[in-house]
């Protein structure tokens, strides 16, 4: 079956469902449960990564984490919200 956005955000509310979009209800970096990086680690990343001299793959071997995530916290892609 089909819904339109409209019912499906009252139905949510009606459910006491965060509202999908919500930027308040969004959890983000390590307020999700199954975050293996902290926003210390990240800043540690940022800090430790050096183009030609620190490589990418050896930051996500070290915090457990995948090379995509690693670009993306240097790229400024992913966790944006630690500075």
């Amino acid at each position: 079956e089909w819904v339109t956005v409209l019912p499906a955000l009252d139905l949510a509310h009606r459910l006491n469902a965060p509202a999908i979009g919500n930027p308040a209800s969004v959890q983000r970096g390590e307020d999700r449960p199954m975050a293996k990086l902290t926003d210390e680690k990240v800043r540690a990343i940022r800090d430790e990564y050096v183009p030609r001299q620190v490589t990418q793959a050896s930051l996500a071997e070290t915090y457990g984490a995948t090379l995509m995530t690693i670009n993306g916290i240097v790229r400024g892609t992913r966790w944006r919200h630690v500075t």
